[in-house]
């Protein structure tokens, strides 16, 4: 096995990431859902929310038949809750894969301090998705929806390449809304509803859901018992 920086493939353009902005983190490249102009008008904690990759991946092709990411994570949990894992999952001949990890930094929230939390460092991780089909083959490789992700390196057999694949001729879907939409709480990030209704659609899913961005307000008008709407974003009405 061999790796392949992300900074170099973002460079020679061998890999669509579908990410609007990055975070030069030294080691890697962080994703940013939003692009850079959108920083200063942004609150940390919707920041925070565009900087989990909900709906982006990284969209490339190679012959190897084994194809790994390195990469450092950092998820949130509760005090006293279990450290969810970091998922993965790869798309290619038609088949959904998954591999997880459970290394990396955790951001433990206090509730009793709002704003508050505790950071405990972990350590970098590299995960394999083994027995892929041989020869050119385009594989889409869905980013952890729920984490903060600094992407190092994908990792292929010894003599292989990464290339761009074929442009996606397929119709994009940007899709607005709130933490029903950026799907937190969701197994893996291919498993959020966006993303099971872009594969069965057969469209490219652009996900600008993010958790925190819905509000309600008084001068709103309340939903009647007769009439009721769910959706995952809305406009104030006139």
């Amino acid at each position: 096995m061999h790796s392949l920086p992300i900074k170099d493939l973002i460079a020679a353009a061998a890999i669509d990431h579908g990410a609007l902005d990055f975070d030069d983190r030294g080691t890697g490249v962080a994703p940013r859902r939003l692009p850079d102009w959108t920083r200063a008008q942004l609150p940390q904690p919707m920041d925070a929310m565009v900087r989990m990759p909900s709906g982006v991946r990284l969209r490339f092709a190679t012959e190897s038949t084994t194809v790994g990411i390195s990469f450092l994570a950092t998820n949130m949990t509760m005090p006293g809750r279990e450290r969810r894992p970091i998922v993965f999952n790869l798309e290619t001949d038609g088949g959904l894969l998954r591999a997880e990890s459970r290394s990396g930094n955790v951001i433990v929230v206090k509730p009793e301090a709002p704003g508050g939390f505790e950071l405990v460092r972990g350590e970098p991780d590299t995960l394999l998705f083994d027995g892929l089909a041989s020869g050119d083959k385009i594989c889409e490789l869905w980013l952890p929806h729920n984490a903060f992700i600094e992407l190092h390196a994908l990792e292929v057999e010894d003599g292989a390449t990464i290339i761009a694949a074929p442009a996606d001729t397929r119709r994009r879907w940007v899709h607005y809304g709130s933490s029903i939409s950026h799907c937190v709480e969701a197994s893996e990030p291919a498993g959020t509803w966006p993303a099971v209704a872009a594969r069965l659609a057969g469209v490219s899913l652009r996900n600008f859901g993010s958790a925190g961005n819905a509000t309600w307000t008084r001068s709103w008008p309340a939903p009647s018992a007769t009439s009721r709407t769910s959706t995952s974003s809305a406009s104030r009405p006139a």
